[in-house]
């Protein structure tokens, strides 16, 4: 199935960190039988509401093809992550 995965990672984060976060998050969809599709950065842009007392995230983008069985795995293992302020993964 195709899925859409949009992440916000802490601010304080650069630009070269960001991007090692996301081919770690690459790497655990590939890991899990699956295929990183297209993928796009957003960069910092101002949240809609303060999270943690932190204004701004840096956002990624990610579309993906992944078993429908494995996308819960996927979901559990990112929210345990301390520099993700949110996701979202939709069908």
């Amino acid at each position: 199935m195709n899925y859409e995965l949009m992440i916000v990672l802490e601010p304080n984060f650069s630009e070269e960190e960001s991007q090692a976060k996301i081919e770690e998050i690459k790497k655990l969809i590939v890991g899990a039988g699956g295929e990183v599709v297209k993928e796009d950065a957003w960069g910092k842009r101002v949240l809609a509401y303060p999270i943690n007392k932190l204004k701004e995230g840096v956002y990624h983008l990610l579309n993906f093809k992944l078993a429908p069985s494995e996308v819960g795995g996927l979901e559990k293992r990112l929210n345990l992550e301390d520099n993700v302020l949110r996701l979202l993964i939709v069908r």
